[in-house]
């Protein structure tokens, strides 16, 4: 494992070389961006990993940058890269990475069959497409990608402490930036483009990412139908193993525990179009299998409690329901609405102990946003939005209010 993280800077190195190589030796780039400004306002208990929204006061700020590139190679390579910066979970902006960069093949004229290979956008639920402000309706995203729980990619399970980005960050359902690494197929069948399909071979599944491979690979993939042309419905699965090699946190573990801890999603999804209006519906259901983190009583040291799994898995379900209309009488805005439940199985309060009283292993919380929206041009989108929720029927203090305006360029 240390060899693999000794090789890690060489292997970016090379990336980047190759993608500079790429870049010059393209027949024709694109380029293009988009900047969301912001100005936002949330309730005390408003942090980065609650609500989006670094503090309770009034900010003004540019939380989401990012530059597109796609460079034709050929007329069946292309390479696409996207440069990002952001303020994912904590109150400063994060330094610009990569949170795109693959190279595509279209083997055949006749088909949009297409492999492509590197850092790419996760497959998985109804929100895959729309993790860009320009797509997506509401100010904010949604709780399956943007509400940390108490697994993590470095420790596990940890039932106590805060959930921290600088120590336990925990993972969201599905990864709140939305992109992997590995190799995926893509394309449609049948007329009409009947079935639209991705699936991916990755390093993670769909709640972490992982620079470098632990060992074994991961599967995500979604499938979605278009039976009649006011319809499409939707299914998405991921499963392998979530955990990374970290010496300060897991030096302990062996390779094989470390690969041992899993993670397994599913979703199902439907969209309804009429007119003017759009009505989305998602179930999404992901369990965890894990070690436990934390305070072991018997030597009074913070670590693994016990070297073996919890003996039931860690499970969340996750209800999605979603509107948008366009308003007819005036030409490019709409309104939306969107509401969220997300509850939790029960698990023993003394983990290895069956006869312990039984308790949610993170309260049920539920969260609605309502969004009025204008496209003042085809690459200008402002949003006024307000968001909610409780914690088991209690208010806990994050509205957001926010005034958002999407440019492209």
């Amino acid at each position: 494992m240390k060899n693999r993280l000794k090789i890690l800077p060489t292997l970016t190195l090379l990336l980047f070389c190759l993608s500079i190589s790429t870049i010059l030796k393209a027949q024709q780039i694109t380029w293009g961006g988009l900047v969301d400004f912001e100005i936002r306002k949330g309730g005390e208990r408003s942090r980065a990993l609650l609500n989006q929204t670094p503090n309770p006061n009034w900010s003004f700020f540019t939380p989401n940058m990012r530059l597109f590139m796609t460079a034709d190679l050929s007329e069946k390579w292309w390479f696409n890269a996207t440069l990002q910066s952001d303020y994912y979970g904590q109150e400063t902006m994060h330094q610009p990475f990569f949170s795109l960069l693959n190279i595509n093949y279209q083997p055949f004229e006749t088909n949009n069959f297409t492999i492509q290979a590197g850092r790419i956008a996760t497959p998985f639920g109804y929100n895959h497409r729309q993790i860009l402000s320009s797509e997506n309706p509401f100010a904010n995203l949604s709780l399956e990608s943007a509400w940390n729980i108490r697994v993590d990619k470095k420790v596990g399970y940890f039932p106590t402490g805060s959930i921290d980005y600088s120590t336990n960050v925990g993972m969201a359902p599905v990864y709140q930036r939305r992109y992997t690494q590995g190799i995926a197929v893509t394309g449609t069948i049948g007329e009409a483009n009947f079935v639209d399909y991705t699936l991916a071979v990755t390093l993670a599944p769909a709640s972490g990412f992982l620079e470098y491979s632990q060992g074994n690979p991961s599967f995500i993939g979604r499938v979605v139908l278009q039976p009649v042309i006011w319809a499409k419905i939707g299914a998405s699965y991921t499963y392998g193993s979530y955990m990374m090699r970290d010496n300060s946190k897991n030096p302990t573990l062996t390779d094989s525990e470390l690969l041992k801890p899993k993670q397994m999603a599913y979703a199902i999804d439907a969209t309804l179009s009429y007119g003017y209006a759009e009505l989305t519906a998602q179930w999404l259901h992901n369990s965890w299998s894990a070690l436990i983190y934390g305070t072991n009583i018997a030597n009074n040291q913070v670590g693994y409690v016990e070297n073996e799994m919890l003996p039931n898995d860690l499970e969340v379900s996750h209800w999605l329901v979603q509107s948008k209309v366009r308003l007819p009488f005036l030409v490019g805005s709409y309104v939306a609405a969107r509401y969220e439940y997300m509850f939790f199985n029960q698990i023993n309060t003394i983990p290895f102990d069956p006869t312990s009283p039984l308790k949610d292993w993170i309260n049920t919380t539920d969260r609605y946003e309502i969004v009025l929206g204008y496209k003042i041009t085809r690459s200008i989108l402002a949003k006024l939005s307000w968001q909610d929720g409780k914690n088991d029927g209690t208010d806990r203090d994050d509205y957001v209010f926010t005034a958002q305006l999407s440019v492209g360029f």
